[in-house]
């Protein structure tokens, strides 16, 4: 057996032991021990993780003498810290949330942090007398952090059958293939297509049902040709209609105007 006592060390208590000859004392040893373990927690174990900071650089005088330009016009709740950086020609401030940097001479640079506990609009102003009348002010939007939008897989297999009204002096094979990603409202496309009876002359996503015509909302191409791609940008009521399966596909030639293939636009699974 071992008794065990405490002694200073350089970097923090420190247990000396020595043999027992008997085992008197035994639990005198255990609750030196305990006392030991127990001191040596991190004392950061229960500390909640702080708050990221958020950067943003400004720049007073850009574009013009009063006018201020953010790095970024949306921050998230927590503390940001705000680099002003004066390249006009006139002493400027900056003040947010009742607080400002010093007056910043032509060149100079302060830098301000300042807490947003609670999500808002925040005005932001140049305190010199005049300055924000001239235009030297706007508003920083404060928030939880906007979710990345989800990548939504799109696609059509197009050809003869579905058409509407059924197209004439087709050639056999004449097919086509549409796939698409929408992010947000940015749809990014790829289109092919081969024995066509004629030169294509223009191809576009339609808003109808399966079997019906409906009017072009957005235009792929004109004079196409194979493979070919693309990005357009839908309004909400397009992207409402694409993921209901309420658009297709379809690829005029010389000797079909309307239509030679068509496929309806279904969502990937």
């Amino acid at each position: 057996m071992f008794a065990a006592s405490l002694r200073a060390g350089r970097y923090g208590w420190k247990i000396a032991s020595k043999p027992l000859t008997t085992f008197r004392g035994g639990l005198c040893v255990f609750a030196l021990v305990t006392i030991f373990v127990a001191g040596t927690t991190p004392a950061g174990a229960a500390r909640v993780a702080a708050t990221a900071t958020t950067n943003v650089t400004v720049t007073a005088a850009k574009p013009s003498e009063f006018r201020f330009t953010l790095s970024r016009s949306t921050v998230p709740t927590g503390t940001v810290v705000f680099k002003v950086t004066n390249a006009g020609t006139l002493p400027h401030d900056f003040e947010i949330a009742g607080r400002k940097t010093k007056l910043i001479t032509p060149g100079d640079s302060a830098t301000l942090s300042v807490t947003f506990a609670k999500a808002g609009k925040y005005p932001y102003l140049c305190t010199v007398s005049g300055h924000a009348a001239a235009g030297m002010k706007g508003v920083l939007t404060v928030g939880t952090q906007a979710a990345k939008p989800v990548a939504v897989k799109f696609g059509a297999a197009l050809n003869v059958a579905q058409e509407r009204p059924h197209p004439k002096g087709t050639t056999t094979g004449a097919s086509g293939r549409f796939t698409a990603t929408l992010t947000g409202r940015r749809l990014k496309w790829r289109l092919t297509f081969s024995h066509l009876s004629g030169r294509a002359t223009a191809a576009a996503i339609h808003e109808a049902r399966r079997g019906k015509i409906g009017p072009a909302i957005v235009t792929l191409c004109t004079r196409c040709t194979s493979p070919r791609s693309g990005t357009a940008q839908l309004t909400a009521a397009k992207v409402a209609a694409l993921k209901k399966g309420l658009t297709y596909v379809s690829v005029r030639t010389v000797r079909n105007k309307a239509g030679e293939i068509r496929g309806q636009i279904a969502q990937a699974r």
